[in-house]
């Protein structure tokens, strides 16, 4: 049978630098969990078998990040709990466990809804007296549930969770969060739909010299993602890029929007999706550099080709 320090190390990459984070609290929240997380990335969604989810404090004292009963988890068997995985990087653990203070860290597994178990570290109340959470808390759960589209029948049960109903605390996380949605709706930060993190950015930009020329080139940077095929259930390993740290977030040109809609539309992405691109706030109307060049004249070739093929 591993140690502790074994189960440890298998929720934790070293090498990569980064560990795997079941959260079934306010953390499903891709708004909430990115305040003080910002490198938290989903791997996707998840049950811990034999666990049951419930509301309370520690000692008693409602004292917390919410003033009322926080989530928790407690062994159960027979009942599951559903959460979002994600992948943090390491330098954001200290973040985590003072997001989480009064929490003890647990290693658990959780079974994917894909069909793959993966070892995760969350975290649970070493003891506690139930306590009903504030509807802010309460909202803020069942938002992440819904964003990452959990079990209708699991998220039924969490709107049957009775709160406090106490509307009128308000504590400093919660103004983050609001001012934070603020942003978000004036597209000053990441645009959130449906299980997607999508964000434009100016990303950091190198200069280089190709061919006596000097050009410059936004710094992306491989990664490996897991995808979720058409028929919902097979998966591939694939590799993309995203952009390097640290960077700027920006609304994307008319132009580059217009790429990105474009190439969605050409291959039938779903339509919701399609429709979330198309309400994505825009920058500057400039857009500068070789690639428009380069893009603007493959257009114009295809146009003309596309008259030539009528007019014949």
């Amino acid at each position: 049978m591993p140690n502790v320090s074994d189960l440890k190390m298998s929720y934790i990459n070293q090498s990569a630098g980064w560990f795997r984070y079941f959260a079934y609290g306010s953390n499903l929240s891709s708004l909430r969990i990115h305040l003080d997380n910002p490198s938290a990335e989903k791997i996707g969604i998840g049950k811990l078998m034999d666990y049951e989810l419930y509301f309370g404090v520690i000692g008693g004292k409602d004292d917390n990040l919410w003033s009322g009963g926080c989530a928790s988890i407690r062994e159960k068997l027979g009942k599951e709990v559903w959460g979002v995985v994600w992948r943090i990087d390491l330098v954001d653990l200290p973040n985590l466990d003072r997001q989480e203070k009064g929490y003890v860290s647990k290693t658990v597994t959780v079974k994917m809804s894909y069909g793959e178990s993966l070892i995760c570290c969350t975290y649970e109340f070493p003891e506690y007296c139930l306590l009903p959470p504030t509807p802010a808390y309460k909202d803020i759960c069942i938002e992440g549930a819904r964003e990452h589209h959990l079990p209708e029948e699991y998220i039924t049960k969490l709107l049957a969770v009775e709160d406090n109903g106490n509307h009128e605390i308000i504590t400093p996380t919660m103004l983050r969060l609001a001012e934070a949605k603020k942003k978000l709706q004036h597209g000053d930060m990441h645009y959130l739909k449906r299980k997607n993190l999508m964000s434009f950015g100016d990303g950091q930009r190198i200069s280089r010299v190709i061919g006596g020329k000097s050009m410059c080139i936004t710094a992306y940077g491989p990664v490996e993602v897991t995808l979720i095929l058409e028929d919902g259930v097979s998966t591939s390993l694939c590799r993309t890029y995203k952009m390097l740290k640290p960077f700027e977030l920006f609304q994307p040109s008319p132009l580059y929007k217009s790429v990105t809609v474009s190439g969605a539309e050409e291959h039938s992405l779903p339509a919701d999706y399609v429709k979330a691109q198309k309400v994505i706030p825009e920058g500057p109307s400039y857009t500068d550099g070789p690639e428009r060049d380069s893009y603007l004249r493959v257009k114009l070739g295809y146009v003309r080709q596309c008259l030539v093929l009528i007019a014949y």
